[in-house]
Order: structure tokens, then C-alpha cells, then sequence
């Protein structure tokens, strides 16, 4: 719980700094971030080690913000991050930043559960569906889930859309039981 109320105080603050046409390159930058802290287990363990001084963590994070688009920026989130002993922060602080940026743009991750490799047509279909279900344009993922045997569910981090042949077979046969 404190560790979202930090991420959020720090977001809200990184947020205030961009404009509205910034904020593509923004999450470009924090994609980038995030999937570097997540695939290098030892350069998330590196920045909050309280071990590793403060130079040393800056250092290296001067190396890996030289190609983000608000490299300044950046740089000094996290030197403030190492000032207040914030850095192992650093991971949730900027899914944060990225959630309040989707929310700022009006749009919404969605994992969309399909039985097998479908084509571009069926993909535009169920997203025009599943963004109008929930009045947002939507950053959709697929990943294919055989169990679902037909049609789709799609979920964010708080709904379930399921369409998906076995729900309305288990739906079916609740009714008449």
C-alpha cells in the first residue's frame, strides 16, 4: 500500500512536467524503462541495492537514459529517487506514470483470449466490440487460450469481458440443469 501512495506522489509530479502531444514519446520512454528493469534482474537489484552508492546508481542510469527522448527528465526522477532512498520504487512508479497516461489519453490495456491464430479483419471486429463495451479506445494484447474453445475474453485490470464459446456453454447448461 505505501509503495502505491509513493508511486502515485511521484508519478502525479513526472506527469505534470510533459504536455498533452509529449506524452507518446513519454510512454515510448517508459516501455523502454520498464522492459529493461523487468528482462535484467540484476540492474533492478543494482539501483536499489542500499548497498551500491548513489554515484554508482547514477552513473549507470546516465547510460541507460542516453537513448530516452526526456533523458533530462529522467535523469533527475531518479536522482531524487536515490536522494529520498526511493529507487527500488523505481519499477511501480513507472506503471503508474503509465497508467495515469493511459487514463489522461482515454485509453485502456486489454488482453484479448482467443482459441487460435485469428486474422486482421476478426481482430478489428472484437476490439470495435470491446471499446465499445467499455467506451475507450483500447491497447489490445492477444494470447491464444485453447480452453476458451471459440470467440474471446478480453480483460484490463478491473473487467472481464467473456464471449468465449466455453462460458456460454457452461451459461447454457446452468439454465437448463
Amino acid at each position: 500500500m505505501k509503495q502505491h501512495i509513493i508511486a502515485d506522489r511521484y508519478a502525479k509530479g513526472m506527469i505534470s512536467l510533459f504536455s498533452l502531444p509529449q506524452f507518446r514519446d513519454l510512454r515510448i520512454d517508459i516501455s523502454f524503462l520498464l522492459k529493461d528493469l523487468r528482462e535484467n534482474v540484476e540492474l533492478n537489484s543494482f539501483l536499489s541495492s542500499p548497498l551500491i552508492k548513489a554515484t554508482e546508481k547514477m552513473k549507470l542510469f546516465k547510460e541507460i537514459s542516453a537513448t530516452l527522448h526526456f533523458e533530462e527528465r529522467w535523469n533527475g526522477l531518479v536522482q531524487l529517487l536515490i536522494k529520498n532512498n526511493r529507487e527500488s520504487h523505481f519499477e511501480t512508479i513507472l506503471e503508474e506514470i503509465d497508467r495515469m497516461l493511459l487514463e489522461q489519453l482515454n485509453l485502456c490495456k486489454v488482453t484479448i483470449k482467443v482459441a487460435h491464430e485469428i486474422d486482421d479483419n476478426l481482430k478489428a471486429e472484437i476490439e470495435d466490440r470491446v471499446s465499445g463495451y467499455l467506451h475507450q479506445k483500447i491497447i489490445p494484447t492477444y494470447e491464444i487460450d485453447l480452453s476458451i474453445g471459440g470467440g474471446f475474453i478480453a480483460q484490463t485490470d478491473s473487467r472481464i469481458i467473456d464471449a468465449s464459446l466455453r462460458h456460454n456453454i457452461d451459461r447454457f447448461t446452468q439454465n437448463h440443469n
